[in-house]
C-alpha cells in the first residue's frame, strides 16, 4: 500500500474592514488498491474569533477506462455532527 499527505493554508484579509480569515487543510489519502483510494480530509477555518472545524473522510474509485474517477463520502462539522452532508466528486485526468 502507498498514500500521500497534502496541506494547504490560506489567510484573506480584508484590507477596508481588516476582517480576516485564516484556512489550514489536510489531506491524508491511502490507495487500497489499482482502483480504490481511500482519504481523510481536515478543514479547520479561523472567522470572526471563532475556530471552524470539518472532517471528510471518502473513497475515490477509478473508471475501467482509467480517465475519471468518482469520490463518493461524507464532510461533518464537529461543532455539529447534525449537520453533515454527502460528498461527492469527479476527477478527470487530462
Amino acid at each position: 500500500m502507498s498514500g500521500w499527505i497534502g496541506t494547504d493554508a490560506a489567510v484573506i484579509w480584508d484590507l477596508g474592514t481588516a476582517d480576516h480569515v485564516t484556512k489550514f487543510d489536510a489531506t491524508l489519502g491511502l490507495n487500497l488498491s489499482d482502483s480504490a483510494t481511500g482519504m481523510l480530509q481536515l478543514y479547520l477555518t479561523h472567522l470572526d474569533g471563532r475556530m471552524f472545524t470539518k472532517l471528510a473522510p471518502s473513497v475515490v474509485i477509478k473508471t475501467r477506462r482509467g480517465k475519471a474517477r468518482y469520490q463518493i463520502g461524507f464532510e461533518s462539522p464537529l461543532e455539529s455532527v447534525g449537520d453533515t452532508s454527502l460528498k461527492l466528486g469527479l476527477w478527470r485526468e487530462f
